[in-house]
């Protein structure tokens, strides 16, 4: 069932308009009204739309599209390739009717998302929420909202593990969640949010369980397991740690 307005619910009004979901965390897919898009007859054609959606502005130049998804064509024959994969993507797009079909457009310059369609990704919906939650004052809200924006941990294109156009929004979103962590962590060190001793610890645990390098978390951590009692904790936190900034080259 498509998404429908509270008033066409109730019998009052048309339904609104569909809206294109795309799902850019974890397996990429493109849904409307629960249909999704595919099967894609090439990898490029649903590269080609993943690579627009996390491009600034959703919006590439041919040249930069080219030179990412065909790297080992030469620019006569890259091109060539680029206008087949948009072709296909149109053509597997348009299985979905409207509003999907006309979602991806290109000339001679660039390659875009249309901005008159209203398509959503999962990806920008996050960012936005971990955003929101760290612009509020400290206190149980936020704790409850970081918490629940913190909770979504997949990955992005998780079937395309190793494309390299996606590091620099990979790398953005993974410091945005580790930001999310921190503020929770700090916060209820500070007594707001859930401030028991567990709940600090699981928080500073979350924190630097996700990059053993963070010598806040560390130092924060060996100050808890010391004043439980818990040497070989210290311990372990302490070696692990200083090994994780050696390989980062951070400790001489």
């Amino acid at each position: 069932m498509g998404l429908v307005s509270a008033a066409a619910k109730a019998g009052k009004g048309p339904p609104g308009p569909s809206v294109v979901t795309i799902n850019l965390l974890g397996p990429f897919t493109i849904t409307v009204d629960r249909r999704a898009a595919g099967p894609w007859p090439r990898p490029t054609a649903k590269r080609l739309c993943e690579l627009v959606f996390l491009s600034h502005g959703r919006r590439v130049s041919r040249d930069l599209a080219r030179e990412e998804l065909f790297p080992g064509l030469d620019a006569h024959a890259g091109a060539r390739a680029l206008s087949k994969a948009l072709s296909l993507a149109r053509g597997v797009l348009s299985e979905l009717g409207e509003p999907a079909a006309g979602l991806l457009q290109g000339d001679l310059g660039h390659n875009w998302i249309s901005p008159a369609i209203l398509a959503k990704t999962d990806l920008e919906a996050l960012e936005e929420a971990l955003m929101a939650a760290l612009a509020m004052v400290p206190g149980q809200d936020r704790d409850d909202r970081l918490v629940a924006a913190s909770s979504e941990d997949a990955g992005l294109l998780a079937d395309e593990p190793y494309t390299e156009w996606a590091l620099r929004p990979l790398e953005r979103l993974k410091a945005l969640r580790q930001e999310a962590r921190l503020t929770l962590a700090r916060d209820r060190t500070r007594g707001a949010g859930h401030s028991r001793p567990e709940a600090v610890v699981a928080a500073w645990e979350s924190c630097w369980g996700h990059d053993t390098a963070c010598e806040e978390a560390a130092a924060a951590l060996m100050r808890s397991y010391s004043a439980q009692g818990q040497r070989h904790l210290v311990v372990r936190t302490y070696e692990r740690c200083r090994s994780a900034l050696e390989e980062l080259g951070l400790v001489t």
